[in-house]
């Protein structure tokens, strides 16, 4: 589940070598929840949530307890949220913790360019 264009062009492009051997669907956060009443909630083996920061909000949210899939993976580089909700009582505890600098190393995500003007 993905937010936005360039992060589903992303998504799309790294799983294509799977293409074939997996059923994988890259979809936005809100065509999930729209489509989700069409779907039997253990439709997804496996969701893994982009951006999981965004996964309080109101329709992500129910979308993510809608689904009772084996494997929920949520993957953010900002965990800490403005308003303090906490992202454990979605996905749980943390497995594993990559500070900024070794995922950018990993190529999980791109190199961080800051200006101060």
């Amino acid at each position: 589940m993905v937010p936005s264009i360039p992060i589903k062009e992303d998504w799309i492009a790294r799983t294509k070598s799977f293409s074939g051997k997996l059923d994988i669907d890259v979809k936005f956060y809100n065509t999930v929840f729209i489509e989700k009443n069409a779907l039997g909630k253990d439709y997804y083996e496996y969701i893994v949530f982009d951006e999981a920061h965004h996964a309080q909000a109101a329709n992500c949210k129910k979308t993510l307890q809608y689904f009772t899939p084996k494997f929920l993976i949520g993957l953010t580089a900002t965990p800490e949220r403005l308003d303090r909700k906490n992202l454990d009582e979605i996905f749980g505890q943390y497995e594993t913790k990559l500070t900024l600098r070794e995922a950018i190393e990993k190529k999980v995500i791109s190199n961080i360019r800051c200006y101060r003007l």
